[in-house]
């Protein structure tokens, strides 16, 4: 399984919203220690294993490769501090994970972490795609190359495919943006490489027009946010609640659509409409796929959360907890991997488990 991960790039607009300009300690509600994946290898990892390491996972889905259905789980999380300011950056306890099932069997596993005494995660930073890919050569560039010319990764976990017997490292750069007009421009890189250092595999997308060819024709994704009114001490006040891109998925719609069996990349454009970032998936042994990406993000902003203090000892500075601002992520996605005739060979789908909203 080889999918993209969750932008930071959400987490940057909706801090604009909340903060304007500061440093702000944010989590999610649910924060799982997504190392806990290193210690899992071999053939045999249980769907059990997997959630009682990380516990209940953010999305659900299916996973389609060849003739092979498989159920999806996703799972994303974070904690720490980020920085609102030129050069932003973060430090955060984060990590993101893809793991399908065949049977309560892992099959497949791709995950990553960041860590808040780790490297600090650069938001939006610049990718030159096209120099940095055209410059690696699948099965032969050494993974430092990669290194020398975009600095440390944002991510770095591993890969596992039990029927393969395959384990590799991979690591991740996302380089997503919020522009000034309010569109959502998609451009993350992830590239796998075995126990020698050797590059196996190289996946990416973009909504960037300088990184895709002139026949790539994208549907524009929009930031739009929700306010509630409420009183302040100087009268009534729009409070702001979410952000969220304009293009929703249906979930009922996508998975009808994944039921009928569509062989073609034009069978989900006819329902969905033009996809909202493209790229390339190269991997050794294998003609290189190209990659469609629809989706649609939502950031809940929960509230402020903070220990209890007794009355008696609210006037004592040291008493002062801990507090976070609360982000609930949410997302629906759908990347359909195909040859460059249209044919699918691969479609990943996760939404919100039901009965969220």
């Amino acid at each position: 399984m080889r999918v993209r991960m969750p932008a930071l790039l959400v987490v940057l607009a909706t801090g604009a919203i909340a903060c304007g300009g500061c440093s702000i300690s944010v989590k999610t509600p649910i924060v799982a220690d997504y190392a806990r994946f290193d210690a899992m290898h071999g053939p045999d990892i249980s769907r059990n294993e997997v959630e009682l390491a990380v516990g209940s996972p953010q999305g659900t889905g299916v996973h389609k490769l060849g003739e092979e259905d498989l159920d999806l789980d996703f799972y994303y999380g974070l904690v720490g501090l980020l920085t609102y300011f030129p050069n932003e950056k973060a430090r955060l306890d984060s990590g993101m994970a893809f793991a399908s099932y065949s049977e309560n069997k892992l099959a497949q596993l791709i995950y990553f972490n960041s860590k808040k005494d780790g490297p600090p995660i650069k938001i939006g930073r610049e990718i030159p795609i096209y120099s940095v890919v055209s410059s690696i050569a699948v099965g032969v560039s050494p993974i430092e190359h990669l290194y020398e010319v975009l600095g440390e990764p944002d991510y770095s976990g591993r890969r596992i495919n039990t029927g393969l017997g395959l384990e590799h490292s991979v690591v991740y750069y996302d380089g997503s943006q919020v522009q000034s007009d309010g569109a959502l421009k998609e451009r993350w890189l992830i590239v796998g490489f075995d126990s020698d250092g050797v590059v196996q595999d190289v996946a990416w997308a973009s909504s960037f027009d300088e990184d895709l060819d002139a026949t790539a024709v994208l549907a524009r994704q929009t930031m739009q946010t929700f306010s509630r009114l409420d009183w302040g001490a100087l009268g009534p006040v729009w409070q702001p609640t979410a952000i969220a891109t304009d293009n929703p998925l249906d979930p009922t719609q996508v998975e009808a659509l994944i039921r009928a069996n569509p062989t073609q990349v034009s069978d989900f454009v006819s329902v969905l409409g033009r996809p909202s970032a493209m790229g390339l998936k190269s991997f050794k042994e294998h003609d290189p796929w190209v990659l469609s990406n629809w989706s649609y993000v939502r950031v809940d902003l929960e509230g402020r959360e903070s220990g209890f203090i007794p009355p008696s000892r609210r006037a004592d500075p040291a008493a002062k907890p801990k507090s976070y601002e609360v982000m609930d992520f949410q997302q629906a996605r759908l990347l359909v991997a195909h040859t460059i005739e249209g044919s699918v060979t691969e479609v990943i789908w996760f939404a919100p488990p039901a009965g969220r909203p």
